[in-house]
C-alpha cells in the first residue's frame, strides 16, 4: 500500500495517494514514513488544517519510535513542490533552537544542488522588537537576508505557504526580495 501511495502521488493524484497512506497506516500505525506522506498528501490537496493535525501525530509517532533513525530527526519534509520549474521541498524542525529559530525551510532544489532557503525564523533581537518570526533568505555563498515579511504571532503552515513562494519566486535572481 505504500509503494501504491508514492506512485499515485508521483502522479499528483493526491486523494488517491492519501487513501492509499491511510490504509496502510491502519496495518502500522506506528510508521513514522506513513504519517509523513499523510500529511505531505494533505498540503498538497490544500487541506492544511487536517495537515496540521497529522503533523501533531508525526511529533507523537516520532517521540514514541522503537527507531533511532526517527527519534534523533530534527526536521521532516512536510511538502513537496514545483516553483518555476524549481522543486521546493518545506521541512518543519521538530525543536527550535530557543535562541536562532528556524520554525520552517522552504528548500529550493535544481538538478541535484540546493540553490537557495527561503525560512519562517526568529532570534533574539526580533523577539525583543515583538516580532515572533519574520522570513530570511540563506544563499549558499553564505549570504542571508531578512525580509519586511515579518508576524507578531507565530503562523500556522497554512497561512504562510502562499508567502513564502511568492519569496521562492522573488529570490531567484540571487537579490533579497522587498
Amino acid at each position: 500500500l505504500y509503494n501504491v501511495g508514492l506512485l499515485r502521488y508521483q502522479r499528483r493524484e493526491f486523494d488517491a495517494a492519501l487513501g492509499a497512506f491511510r490504509r496502510a497506516r491502519v496495518l502500522a500505525p506506528r510508521e513514522f514514513d506513513l504519517t509523513k506522506k499523510i500529511v505531505q498528501s494533505l498540503h498538497a490537496l490544500g487541506r492544511f488544517d487536517e495537515a496540521a493535525v497529522e503533523r501533531r501525530e508525526a511529533r507523537r509517532v516520532r517521540a514514541c519510535s522503537d527507531r533511532a533513525d526517527v527519534r534523533e530527526m530534527t526536521a521532516f519534509v512536510i511538502d513537496q513542490l514545483e516553483v518555476d520549474g524549481e522543486t521546493v521541498y518545506v521541512y518543519e524542525i521538530f525543536e527550535p533552537d530557543p535562541q536562532w529559530t528556524v520554525y520552517y525551510s522552504f528548500r529550493v532544489i535544481v538538478g541535484d544542488r540546493a540553490v537557495r532557503a527561503i525560512q519562517l525564523e526568529s532570534d533574539p533581537v526580533t523577539r525583543e522588537q515583538g516580532v515572533a518570526a519574520l522570513f530570511g533568505v540563506d544563499f549558499p555563498d553564505e549570504r542571508h537576508f531578512t525580509t519586511p515579511r515579518a508576524y507578531r504571532d507565530l503562523p500556522e503552515y497554512g497561512a504562510i505557504r502562499e508567502t513564502a513562494l511568492e519569496i521562492v519566486r522573488a529570490s531567484r535572481t540571487g537579490i533579497p526580495p522587498g
